[in-house]
């Protein structure tokens, strides 16, 4: 009778072990799946970041053509204007009135010119601003991952 009792003492210890054992099996699944959706999260986002930094280069590149052309079509115009100076002797009347014009369109000119270059300063602060977040979200999650793994490697008792 003894032994039978400490086998049933054995068995009742045996059930608790597997039931915990079970237990702790789903915690590390339930971990595993927390994992998994950590890391398909953090690769999502760092691929729309990666594809925003990607379209902000494009503008960026855009930007700096834009500003390359405007500062061509600056200097073709002040060319002009100088040539139709030089002419001025026979022409003054007509000049005044060229003059005129070219003013203006070399102001315009200018706004255009001011107007990329603030675009090109805007676009590469919001390059720098999206690189650095990427490198922010990159590291967070990261590290974050790296405690989950960890946890999982080492449950607590």
């Amino acid at each position: 009778e003894r032994h039978i009792a400490e086998v049933r003492l054995l068995e009742d210890k045996l059930r608790v072990m597997q039931s915990n054992m079970a237990m702790m099996e789903g915690q590390v699944r339930e971990r595993d799946n927390a994992y998994a959706n950590a890391q398909c999260e953090w690769e999502g986002r760092c691929d729309r970041l990666t594809a925003r930094v990607h379209e902000l280069i494009v503008e960026l590149e855009r930007a700096r053509n834009d500003k390359a052309a405007a500062e061509a079509d600056a200097e073709e115009l002040a060319a002009q204007v100088e040539e139709l100076q030089g002419s001025n002797n026979t022409l003054f009347s007509l000049s005044k009135d060229l003059d005129g014009m070219s003013d203006r369109a070399v102001s315009k000119l200018e706004q255009v010119h001011m107007g990329v270059s603030e675009e090109v300063e805007t676009v590469e602060k919001e390059l720098q601003r999206l690189q650095s977040m990427l490198e922010h979200n990159h590291s967070m999650y990261t590290n974050r991952i790296s405690r989950v793994y960890q946890r999982l490697q080492n449950p607590p008792p």
